[in-house]
């Protein structure tokens, strides 16, 4: 899937910083939706790490599913659209954190994600 920013982000609009930019493609890594209907893509700012964005912001210019994506219900009503191999509890702290598992996983499920859309 490939989405591109509608407009800018205004700081109000993310809790952390974004060097995202309007018209430019990113592949989506990771939907997650909640139960109370907040959607979100996660996407690699310029900085190169992945972050979490709510959909509103983005136009789907293709909506192409990666075959690596499995679809994980975390709560009643909630679900996550991700590679099986980041689905592990605890993935996300693990690559933040900086262990080099997690960020070897990362990197080779990030380039089939991106292949597949």
């Amino acid at each position: 899937m490939i989405v591109t920013l509608k407009r800018e982000l205004a700081g109000s609009d993310v809790s952390h910083p974004s060097s995202l930019r309007p018209g430019v493609e990113y592949p989506v890594l990771e939907v997650y939706a909640e139960m109370n209907g907040d959607n979100f893509f996660r996407v690699e700012s310029g900085s190169g790490n992945p972050a979490m964005f709510g959909s509103r912001f983005f136009e789907v210019q293709s909506r192409r599913m990666p075959e690596c994506w499995i679809l994980r219900i975390i709560e009643p009503g909630s679900v996550l659209i991700q590679p099986a191999a980041w689905s592990r509890q605890g993935f996300w702290e693990s690559f933040f954190d900086g262990e080099q598992n997690a960020r070897d996983l990362y990197v080779r499920w990030r380039e089939e994600v991106i292949l597949g859309s």
